[in-house]
């Protein structure tokens, strides 16, 4: 009797033992994938932060909560591939991505082409809406195994360690930006890697984007100077570019076209009457073209996004 107990409990045993593993396989494959995710996530905001502008610029989302949603990503990502506090990580995860279903559903009522969650790699938000429902479902159904529902001091460090690491690297990036914003000696502004520029802020102020002109077009703080941003793929800037050509053989201002990068090929676009230079490609810029500004002895007077020559006095 009492050996067919003992079978009866190491079968028992071994039984459990299968399930333990069996879930610990499920919840090691689930928490791997989805920190590798939101690291990957968190990087592309801060290297690639196009939508993060978009999001500050048109929608009113401070910058501050852009930035800290980015570590916030990070720091998860990094608990998740550690295995830390995993019931408790696992709950801030199901409520995380609760939150990015929420507004991923606001990003489809709003018709945006890209859901803004990795930088600037354009993901439909109806992608990543189904992205995080699967991810939701996986969480909620994937079993802890009881040998990860307590962590250990050694991950717990290692996680500390990881996170402290990357931090520091986003940190000194930082600084370095702006020691990079202050030899412009202008009020650029710099949010997570990207310049955000707002001409209609630079009215009664000095033209802040002279030191990153390549080539800086000669006299350009001396008299008056209509100055246009475009992008080469923008079809409004497309439309715009023979009218300032227009207005430049009228020979009342020069006219300088500064294209914002990623540069194209536009030689068959820009008028020989259009003076054409560049941004600096050693910077990410992020501005709404086409936009016109008016400069007067390298102040800037008056800025339009209206049309050619909204600006020129009558």
């Amino acid at each position: 009797m009492n050996a067919a107990t003992e079978n009866s409990t190491s079968d028992l045993d071994k039984s459990t033992a299968d399930q333990s593993d069996d879930g610990g396989t499920a919840w090691f494959y689930a928490r791997l994938l989805l920190g590798t995710l939101l690291v990957l996530a968190a990087i592309l905001k801060w290297y690639s932060p196009v939508e993060s502008a978009t999001l500050h610029v048109e929608y009113g989302v401070p910058a501050w909560l852009i930035a800290v949603t980015a570590q916030f990503e990070l720091a998860l990502g990094i608990a998740l591939l550690c295995g830390v506090h995993a019931r408790q990580v696992r709950l801030l995860t199901l409520t995380t991505f609760t939150v990015f279903a929420a507004f991923a559903v606001y990003r489809i009522a709003l018709g945006a082409e890209s859901c803004g969650c990795f930088g600037s790699v354009k993901v439909s938000p109806w992608w990543t809406l189904a992205l995080d429902l699967v991810v939701l479902a996986a969480m909620a159904c994937v079993r802890i195994p009881c040998s990860s529902r307590r962590s250990s001091p050694k991950r717990d460090s290692l996680a500390l360690a990881v996170y402290g690491l990357l931090a520091l690297v986003f940190f000194a990036g930082s600084l370095n930006e702006e020691g990079t914003a202050a030899r412009a000696n202008s009020p650029l502004e710099k949010v997570a890697g990207l310049y955000l520029l707002e001409p209609d802020d630079w009215v009664g102020g000095a033209f802040p984007l002279t030191d990153f002109l390549s080539p800086q077009p000669a006299g350009i703080l001396e008299g008056n100077w209509t100055v246009i941003l475009y992008h080469h793929d923008c079809s409004a800037c497309r439309e715009s570019m023979p009218k300032y050509a227009a207005l430049a053989a009228t020979g009342n201002t020069p006219v300088a076209v500064v294209e914002v990068p990623p540069y194209g090929d536009d030689s068959n676009l820009l008028s020989t009457n259009l003076i054409h230079t560049k941004l600096s490609d050693d910077e990410d810029w992020f501005v709404q073209t086409p936009v016109e500004i008016q400069l007067s002895g390298g102040v800037v007077t008056a800025v339009s996004h209206e049309s050619p020559g909204a600006t020129q006095p009558n």
